[in-house]
């Protein structure tokens, strides 16, 4: 019974630590896995980033965070690759649900750095060497988000947060073919969600 008793009361001091460090904390800083599902993905790979979080009172605080992701499309002989970098600047409201269980909504900014690249099947090109090289420009676009934060030790926490960005990209594209090259103009949405699960640490 002292062994219960024990280990009860050592539980609750544990709680009642991390609840004060998370109601304590004025910096957030930690990483993260990705998975962009939802808008303009075809086909996604994992990604990773990293964020970091500044109190400004209680319950609001201001985080930048930087991912990056995969996403693969084909079509008609044409595949086609993308990695894209966003960084985002957000502002974020803080809500205790229940004990050691909080939910946050964030909305910001971003700024979105794409590398692509694009192939053609033989078949396509009936056998005729061809290269094709496309460049699509930097873009800003903003974002909105949910997710829930869970204390596991006195300065840590795990995270999960899906977050939707509204984006449009710009950029060109070129083939070139026994000497002769032609382009063309590209513009369109690329909106993604990103599907975060990750940790912090709390200082």
């Amino acid at each position: 019974m002292k062994a219960c008793i024990t280990a009860a009361a050592l539980s609750v001091v544990c709680l009642t630590l991390t609840g004060q460090a998370q109601e304590m904390s004025r910096f957030r800083i930690g990483a993260h896995g990705a998975y962009s599902i939802g808008g303009d993905i075809e086909e996604s790979k994992a990604g990773y980033g990293a964020q970091m979080e500044v109190a400004l009172t209680k319950n609001i605080g201001v985080e930048l965070a930087v991912s990056r992701f995969s996403d693969e499309a084909s079509e008609g002989g044409i595949s086609l690759e993308q990695d894209l970098t966003t960084i985002g600047l957000s502002l974020v409201g803080r809500v205790k649900l229940v004990q050691n269980l909080h939910g946050f909504l964030l909305a910001g900014v971003d700024y979105n750095i794409p590398d692509t690249s694009v192939s053609v099947d033989s078949s396509v090109s009936k056998g005729i060497p061809m290269t094709m090289n496309v460049h699509v420009d930097n873009a800003v676009g903003y974002h909105l988000g949910v997710g829930l934060n869970m204390p596991i030790q006195k300065n840590w926490e795990l995270f999960a947060e899906y977050r939707y960005t509204f984006l449009k990209l710009e950029g060109d594209v070129s083939a070139s073919a026994m000497g002769v090259t032609a382009s063309e103009k590209i513009d369109g949405d690329y909106n993604f969600g990103l599907f975060m699960v990750g940790v912090n640490y709390l200082f």
